[in-house]
């Protein structure tokens, strides 16, 4: 893809050349997509397993609490221990505070600092180099400890050996870590939302989990990819949540000339895509706004 204003404003946020990231992207791309791809998940699965355990067991058995506190307590440190490796990142408790305040605001303000200078943003520009000055020691520990074994690397540790410019490499490792967050938490808070929302699909989401798992017990559950085909209804409450809870707009500005059925769109006119409202479309989908899963197959 061809740089657009709005592009370089997402760069600007992350502090990252728009020439140094261009010269990075199909490698970095490629890496990423490689070893993230369906055919490697597995190797990722028995870690994150392991992480998802390891922090839900310290939410007790019983009490109240906001549910988009719960699922970045969870997701935040096994998300980051499986791809970073253990201890990478502040995951302890006496840690984790400070750094989910400065993550938060971060995430938050996102949009808002990639269309606007920092010096409006005076909160969010410290957040920023709060967590870029903590990424320079995460950069230097996985450099430091870098195996020589491929099979023994951290996704992190892929990125620095593929990355040109090894200034950026605290950008870009605050970048992976914004890009890991960023949608999985969200989504999976709504997906929970739903499916606690509607008893119906909460029933079924649990006979599922039952006829692959068996019945709850002290036990912790190892998921394989081969579990996960056989659980097609959690997938499809999932890709509901997205149909739901999608962005309002999306902005593009066309850079090249481009043909769309009869219509050519000259370069610099933008182009708006409402996902909101395709995504309502009683034509595609009748009673739009019911969170209905099983439409996802068709």
């Amino acid at each position: 893809a061809l740089p657009t204003t709005c592009f370089c404003s997402f760069l600007s946020a992350v502090s990252v050349p728009a020439e140094a990231f261009y010269q990075n992207h199909g490698r970095l791309y490629s890496m990423m997509k490689g070893k993230m791809g369906p055919s490697n998940l597995h190797v990722f699965t028995g870690t994150l397993c392991k992480e998802l355990h390891e922090h839900m067991a310290h939410l007790g058995t019983a009490g109240t609490g906001d549910l988009m506190e719960l699922v970045r307590h969870i997701m935040y440190p096994a998300v980051v221990n499986t791809l970073f490796g253990k201890g990478a990142c502040p995951t302890s408790h006496s840690e984790l505070r400070e750094f989910e305040e400065h993550f938060w605001k971060y995430d938050e303000d996102f949009e808002y600092a990639s269309q606007m200078p920092e010096c409006f943003l005076r909160n969010w520009s410290k957040s920023k180099k709060w967590l870029l000055k903590l990424f320079e020691k995460v950069v230097s520990d996985a450099e430091r400890t870098n195996p020589s074994e491929t099979t023994s690397k951290t996704l992190l540790q892929h990125l620095l050996d593929n990355l040109q410019g090894k200034h950026l490499a605290p950008n870009y490792g605050l970048l992976m870590l914004w890009a890991s967050q960023a949608n999985a938490v969200p989504i999976a808070f709504w997906t929970l939302v739903f499916i606690l929302s509607y008893p119906s699909v909460y029933k079924k989401v649990m006979e599922d989990l039952t006829s692959v798992f068996g019945n709850a017990g002290k036990d912790e559950i190892e998921v394989s990819e081969e579990d996960l085909k056989n659980l097609p209804y959690i997938k499809w409450c999932t890709l509901e949540a997205i149909r739901l809870r999608s962005p309002g707009a999306i902005t593009k500005k066309v850079i090249k000339p481009i043909r769309i059925q009869s219509f050519t769109i000259p370069a610099g006119d933008m182009l708006m895509l409402s996902p909101y409202w395709l995504h309502r479309n009683p034509k595609y989908f009748p009673d739009p706004e019911m969170f209905k899963p099983v439409r996802c197959p068709s």
